[in-house]
């Protein structure tokens, strides 16, 4: 009972002792205040100044590095938009080179156009009379004798692709007969190897012609007359060759359909002769 009563008085003393010390402490503070009202915020105004310089410093720090990657992204987005802005301007570019081509080949054609008007007559002419209504593989068209037209004259397509000639004439009227007319022959070449041969009329505004096995054309090769290039006459649609065949079986048929035709022009300064030879066909790669 002793030992416990003394433990009890030694914590008591303990307390009592802590008790003094804190208002002790208070006290002093409170005198220091009274009798230098401007002591304490001096003092605590030192030791927190090192705190508020290390947290300005670091925040500084902190905001340089925001500062740097948020100009690097900034660059990184400017540096794509000048190579996109670049991209479009080389786009831009080439679509004006490309205008001014295409600007230089109407001009040419004009030009070429120009200087033909001043040499040729062209007689526009409607189609009155067309396969299967005229006779087989010609037109019946509007105009004669009465505008000028002479016999052989060429005549062409309203797109301008040479089609036959004058084979008869009435006064105000007269006789196409297309070059796709059965048994009627005329010099072609084929294609950009120029094979030279002898195109047969094979009615339906369609011809068949030879060439040497050795050196076909291809499906799609432009043929020309060559009084008439570089306007096509047809274009290759069939080449049958055998494995032994020292020539080469080629079709082609005129660029439009022959039974559409509504309107013809006809060159006056001009005359074409067909012929009805047999099939001679030789190869000049030119």
């Amino acid at each position: 009972m002793k030992t416990t009563s003394l433990k009890h008085n030694k914590r008591f003393s303990l307390t009592k002792k802590k008790t003094a010390l804190v208002v002790f402490f208070c006290l002093l503070v409170a005198a220091v205040e009274w009798l230098f009202p401007s002591f304490l915020f001096e003092i605590i105004y030192v030791v927190s100044t090192p705190f508020t310089v290390t947290r300005d410093a670091i925040g500084g720090e902190l905001s340089s590095v925001s500062s740097y990657f948020s100009f690097k992204s900034s660059l990184v987005n400017e540096n794509a938009q000048l190579k996109k802005d670049l991209a479009n301007a080389n786009t831009a570019l080439l679509s004006m080179q490309e205008l001014e081509t295409k600007n230089q080949a109407l001009e040419n054609i004009i030009s070429t156009k120009q200087q033909k008007a001043q040499t040729t007559r062209m007689i526009f002419a409607a189609v009155n009379e067309k396969p299967p209504f005229s006779p087989y593989d010609s037109l019946i068209i509007s105009v004669g004798s009465n505008e000028g037209l002479t016999l052989n004259n060429p005549v062409f397509d309203d797109m301008g692709t040479p089609i036959g000639i004058i084979g008869a004439l009435y006064l105000n009227a007269a006789k196409v007969i297309l070059f796709s007319n059965p048994n009627t022959t005329l010099p072609v070449t084929i294609g950009d190897k120029k094979y030279e041969a002898s195109a047969l009329g094979a009615g339906g505004g369609d011809f068949t012609t030879k060439v040497p096995a050795t050196e076909t054309p291809k499906m799609g090769d432009a043929v020309y007359i060559p009084a008439f290039a570089p306007m096509a006459v047809g274009i290759v649609k069939n080449i049958s060759v055998g494995s032994t065949d020292a020539f080469a079986g080629v079709s082609f048929s005129f660029p439009e359909n022959i039974f559409e035709i509504s309107f013809v022009t006809i060159d006056t300064t001009r005359h074409f002769q067909t012929g009805t030879n047999t099939y001679e066909a030789t190869s000049t790669n030119q």
